[in-house]
């Protein structure tokens, strides 16, 4: 195979190719693998026509490909279900060929590695061989982004672990785990032909792309990703939630934007960005209180609660259902008015 340059991302339509001859030319340019490959996809959940799920036509590819140039192909995920027929996830599709499935929730040989505050069981399958990463393009409400680097948290059978990652900081947890981990990763296949935006990892809007698109580092694949999908703002700081201030004619709530988010996450798309957000909660309190908003911006170190807007409720002080959120889930939040 040709050796490609690490940051090199190759990029195949599907509008001018079949899925077959697309993934064919992208594992050309996957740098050399050894005899026993995992395939490590987004398989719990729902229909991958929702954009939750990799596509299994996708999966099938990848590990055909790899069977018929001489490599053993373990296939697998997260599963918390036990005896899974994991045939029922290619029920309209064929199959892979020649493969073993594998639920890594089952899996009792375990490697433990720490890092700092966070702890990492991995199964021994999984840390003693290569990995091929083949994620689903979706939003996160808690990571933004979930790709490539987000998908390496189904390599841990434990809850608890994944669990302490969310508690301690997603955001510093899967960079701790992508560090431990991404050696075993030898290359990146995104799943783009049915993406999701807006309320995601489960309940965003399904969009289809028809795109994959592949790459040795994680970094730049997640990077790249920007490109074909609008993330949104979902954590806001709020400092006292429950009261407000009047300021003659107008009402004064102090937000506060994560400086972590980089401005354009916010404005990619109106309906889901920043003005969409507010324009909401503004209308909810006027409806019932009768008087303008002054909403006040600021940028500090210091978290005065925190609301979250999608589905993870993850380390949040408070949380409104909907993204973006209904005047009544508004209300709720702020105690104005009847629920």
């Amino acid at each position: 195979m040709n050796k490609q340059s690490n940051l090199q991302i190759i990029v195949k339509s599907l509008d001018n190719n079949s899925l077959k001859k697309s993934i064919k030319d992208i594992m050309v340019n996957c740098p050399p693998l050894s005899e026993k490959v995992f395939l490590k996809a987004n398989m719990y959940g729902f229909p991958y026509k929702k954009g939750v799920t990799t596509h299994p036509e996708v999966i099938t590819k990848v590990a055909n490909y790899l069977n018929e140039i001489g490599h053993k192909v373990y296939v697998g995920d997260i599963i918390p279900i036990k005896n899974i027929d994991f045939e029922e996830y290619f029920h309209n599709y064929n199959s892979p060929k020649n493969v073993e499935f594998v639920n890594l929730n089952e899996e009792k040989d375990l490697i433990t590695i720490v890092r700092g505050k966070f702890q990492f069981r991995f199964p021994k399958l999984i840390y003693n061989n290569e990995i091929i990463n083949i994620p689903v393009l979706k939003t996160h409400s808690e990571a933004l982004l979930s790709c490539a680097i987000k998908n390496m948290m189904g390599l841990l059978p434990k809850t608890a672990d994944r669990e302490n990652i969310h508690k301690i900081g997603l955001g510093e947890g899967i960079k701790k785990l992508y560090s431990v981990i991404k050696k075993q990763i030898k290359y990146n296949i995104v799943d783009g032909v049915y993406i999701m935006e807006g309320n995601g990892p489960v309940f965003g809007n399904v969009k289809y792309k028809g795109i994959v698109f592949a790459g040795e580092s994680g970094t730049s694949i997640d990077s790249y990703a920007h490109s074909f999908i609008n993330t949104n703002i979902l954590p806001i700081y709020m400092k006292k939630l429950t009261k407000y201030k009047l300021e003659g004619d107008k009402i004064k709530l102090n937000l506060r934007m994560p400086n972590q988010l980089n401005k354009e996450y916010y404005t990619g798309n109106p309906s889901i960005g920043e003005s969409g957000v507010f324009e909401v909660m503004i209308n909810a309190i006027i409806d019932k209180i009768g008087s303008n908003i002054n909403f006040v911006f600021k940028r500090g170190k210091r978290d005065h609660g925190k609301i979250n807007i999608g589905v993870n409720v993850e380390n949040c002080d408070y949380f409104i259902k909907g993204n973006p959120p209904s005047r009544r889930e508004i209300r709720k939040v702020f105690n104005i008015g009847k629920n």
